[in-house]
């Protein structure tokens, strides 16, 4: 299976981060996926089998099913102010 088939893109960083999370937990599979944001602020989420070399600044954590919603959203919150604080050190 290729990574392009994999990579599910679940939200954008502007999104309410209560929404972001309920489909990041939706777009969770068995395995441990990878979610990560790229540099316009889509959020992906992938299988990590699929070894995908992304920045580590991009990457909000690792994640199974039945990861609590309440970590993801804290997740992308701290993953959300860190960006938001790069950008205006920019």
């Amino acid at each position: 299976m290729s990574s392009k088939r994999s990579r599910h893109l679940v939200g954008q960083l502007r999104q309410e981060i209560t929404e972001i999370a309920q489909c990041v937990q939706r777009a969770l599979g068995g395995n441990a996926n990878l979610v990560w944001v790229d540099e316009v602020g889509d959020i992906f989420a992938e299988d990590v089998r699929e070894g995908r070399i992304v920045p580590e600044h991009s990457i909000v954590g690792t994640y199974g099913m039945g990861t609590p919603l309440h970590y993801l959203e804290d997740d992308l919150r701290l993953f959300a102010h860190q960006r938001a604080a790069n950008w205006i050190l920019e």
